[in-house]
């Protein structure tokens, strides 16, 4: 049944190297893919005025085991008291069971809670962040929220998982470490805290993010290639 499927079709988009690499691993001949990252509406940047010698650090996204909110907050725990606050922006409701085990670990510990937020308070979001954290314990295709965080001009700390280390170069964009180390990414904003300079350097370095209007001016030559039957197998980028 899977190969008839992968017979019908044409083509298959991935947006990371790393989900073609699964594609492949699923009997997709390679000639058949295309990568092709995701374009995005532009969002403004809108900086807070930092509190001194304190490190704001920002996780955006579903709270849920998989996305590794956890993993921060037990981070969290070994660095130096006063030097550091944390704002977890996702829906508290969604899982309930695993946010209420959350806040608990999260007791006497400088992490806020702040629920939800709508795309047009995005800049305003990503304003009060230092840096963002992005924890994931699964394989990740593209996260989003890398994307949002570049636009915005914020620098990301981020697991090896999936296409996160696509996006970041480490130490130049921001930040790696092994996922699931809580004691790793302690490390890498400690290494922040002890030196802010690092900060504006990583964000001076950020990546431009690809439009919407120049994703859409790539999916019509593909489109155009596939119709012709046209070399289908080269990376958009």
């Amino acid at each position: 049944m899977l190969g008839k499927v992968i017979d019908a079709v044409d083509l298959f988009v991935a947006p990371s190297r790393a989900l073609a690499a699964d594609f492949e691993r699923f009997g997709v001949p390679p000639e058949k893919i295309r990568v092709s990252d995701y374009g995005f509406a532009p969002l403004e940047r809108s900086r807070s005025p930092r509190p001194p010698s304190r490190l704001r650090v920002g996780f955006v996204g579903t709270l849920v085991w998989h996305k590794g909110a956890h993993v921060l907050v037990e981070a969290v725990r070994g660095l130096p008291p006063g030097k550091i606050e944390v704002k977890l922006f996702g829906d508290l409701q969604t899982f309930p069971d695993y946010v209420a085990r959350l806040q608990q670990r999260a007791e006497g510990l400088p992490v806020r809670f702040m629920g939800a937020f709508d795309r047009e308070d995005a800049a305003a979001i990503y304003g009060q962040m230092d840096v963002l954290v992005v924890p994931s314990l699964w394989p990740e295709n593209s996260p989003l929220v890398i994307h949002e965080a570049f636009m915005a001009g914020v620098p990301v700390v981020g697991s090896r998982m999936g296409g996160i280390p696509e996006l970041l170069q480490h130490d130049r964009h921001g930040l790696l470490y092994e996922a699931f180390s809580e004691e790793q990414l302690a490390s890498a904003l400690l290494g922040l805290i002890e030196e802010p300079g690092r900060l504006a350097r990583l964000a001076a370095a950020l990546p431009a993010v690809k439009s919407l209007e120049q994703d859409a001016r790539e999916w019509e030559a593909i489109y155009a290639q596939v119709q012709a039957g046209a070399g289908m197998g080269a990376s958009a980028s």
